[in-house]
């Protein structure tokens, strides 16, 4: 709840904004309890560490920070991607090479062909 500093009431000026903004975008089923979640689903995304986002939003418990973490199917896609890098640089790295006499890359050493 906002309130004003001034008065101590709750702030209705805030509500009329947010109805506003919701008109101008065209969402009206947009709801104010739905910036929780885009807050910290789009922190997660952007690789903010979970406790970071725990306190920053007021989350006291994993449990709860769940309720507001939303994972798509997108979400799942680029981890896979992630992953799939990270493996593909790593087999590269671990490839032995075939070095010239100045230390240069000759050609990739693999298994023989039968």
């Amino acid at each position: 709840m906002f309130v004003s500093q001034r008065t101590g009431s709750k702030w209705a000026e805030l509500r009329r904004k947010f109805n506003r903004a919701r008109e101008v975008i065209g969402r009206p089923d947009l709801w104010f309890h739905d910036l929780r979640r885009l807050f910290v689903t789009n922190s997660r995304r952007r690789g903010i560490p979970e406790s970071v986002v725990m306190r920053m939003s007021g989350r006291r418990t994993r449990n709860v920070l769940d309720r507001y973490n939303i994972v798509e199917d997108e979400d799942v896609r680029n981890a896979v991607k992630v992953i799939e890098a990270g493996a593909a640089k790593d087999l590269a790295e671990s490839t032995p090479r075939k070095r010239g006499r100045g230390g240069e890359d000759l050609e990739e050493v693999g298994p023989k062909e039968r």
